[in-house]
């Protein structure tokens, strides 16, 4: 069975990406695409374009492929996210 998706986005710079959230230990986390990721920063460097570009990165807790998003189901989301925070405990 197809999962049904909510589809959501977040608008940057003119351009609305798509956003999936998922449920972990009682709080919300914004997922989105890999081409948001790319459009925040300076090609070629690790710099934010800008303010706003740094405050929608600091929203997302993690990036998919643009392909990814919407196929992924919700269990492997929620088990990529408590991954990403388990590595960033061991940091």
């Amino acid at each position: 069975m197809k999962q049904k998706v909510n589809n959501q986005f977040i608008s940057y710079n003119g351009k609305r990406y798509p956003v999936r959230y998922i449920n972990v230990d009682g709080g919300s986390l914004m997922v989105s695409v890999e081409s948001l990721n790319s459009a925040l920063f300076v090609p070629g460097t690790s710099e934010y374009k800008n303010a706003e570009a740094r405050r929608v990165d600091d929203s997302v807790f993690f990036f998919l492929d643009d392909e990814n998003l919407n196929a992924v189901s919700d269990d492997d989301l929620l088990r990529i996210a408590r991954s990403v925070m388990f590595v960033g405990e061991l940091a």
